[in-house]
C-alpha cells in the first residue's frame, strides 16, 4: 500500500494520495473502535443473546438475510439498541457459520 501511495505522489496525484491515505487511516481506526469485537452471538433455549466476556445480553432478531457469500442479521436489545452483524464466508469458522445460517433460516425463513 505504501508503494501505491508513493507512486501516486510521484505521479503528481497528491489529492488522490491524500484521499487514499485518509481511507486507510479510517479503515484502521473503525475496527479498533468497535466495542463488540470478540463478542459471541449465542442461541440457547429459544433465545438469542450477545455474550461479551462474562456479560450476556438478550436480543430479539428483527431481520436476517443469507446469501451464498454473505450473512446479515439485525437484532434489537431490550434497551432499544440495534446490533447488525455482517459476515463474509471467511470471517468465521465454516461449521459455526453454517450453524448460524441454519438457525437464522429456521427463525426467519431467509
Amino acid at each position: 500500500m505504501g508503494a501505491a501511495l508513493f507512486y501516486l505522489l510521484w505521479a503528481g496525484h497528491t489529492g488522490v494520495a491524500a484521499l487514499v491515505l485518509a481511507a486507510i487511516l479510517v479503515a484502521h481506526y473503525l475496527p479498533a473502535k468497535q466495542r463488540l469485537t470478540g463478542a459471541v452471538v449465542c442461541w440457547d433455549k429459544g433465545r438469542w443473546a450477545l455474550q461479551n466476556g462474562s456479560e450476556a445480553v438478550e436480543m430479539h432478531l428483527q431481520r436476517a438475510h443469507c446469501l451464498s457469500w454473505l450473512t446479515f442479521a439485525q437484532w434489537r436489545q431490550a434497551d432499544g439498541t440495534i446490533l447488525r452483524l455482517w459476515l463474509l464466508n471467511g470471517d468465521s469458522e465454516r461449521d459455526q457459520l453454517r450453524r448460524l445460517r441454519v438457525r437464522l433460516r429456521l427463525e426467519r425463513g431467509v
